[in-house]
């Protein structure tokens, strides 16, 4: 029975030296883990400069628009100081042949003119006030004593 028990125990000795040599023959997978960590900072570095670049598209196009509003609105200030000046010509000069009128007649036809010219220039314009009302979003009232995380807006 000795012999049978030492035979179990020089066996399973063999076993273990067995298993430990081939733990120390198998070396770490250093290659395969820093290869894993490069490929996935590549992976997201290609995906942030993906993001960054459709950010910096979207806010170039963002900044046309608002360069395009603003030119538009600069030309819209230009024609209406242009017709300013041109009611204002045409006042002065309805004016010069008030001044020159003889008869009451010419005078009141003189006022009538300046009041529907005045008139014609102070009614808006069709056409800009259209724009306008396409553009125009409403306003909405946000209360900011609240404690609604949407402060009012209506949910969807």
């Amino acid at each position: 029975r000795a012999q049978i028990e030492a035979a179990a125990k020089l066996e399973q000795a063999r076993i273990e030296a067995d298993a430990r040599a081939r733990m120390d023959a198998k070396k770490f997978p250093v290659g395969a883990v820093v290869g894993g960590v490069v490929a996935l900072v590549v992976v997201v570095a290609i995906i942030m400069g993906v993001v960054i670049s459709n950010h910096n598209r979207e806010l170039a196009e963002k900044d046309a628009q608002a360069r395009a509003i603003a030119a538009q609105a600069d030309q819209q200030r230009k024609e209406d100081a242009a017709q300013q000046k041109a009611l204002q010509d045409k006042l002065d000069a309805l004016k010069g042949e008030l001044d020159q009128a003889k008869t009451d007649e010419e005078r009141a036809k003189i006022r009538a003119q300046m009041q529907a010219a005045a008139a014609a220039h102070a009614a808006p314009s069709h056409h800009a006030s259209h724009h306008t009302a396409e553009k125009a979003a409403p306003k909405v009232h946000i209360d900011s004593k609240s404690n609604d995380p949407l402060g009012g807006l209506p949910g969807m």
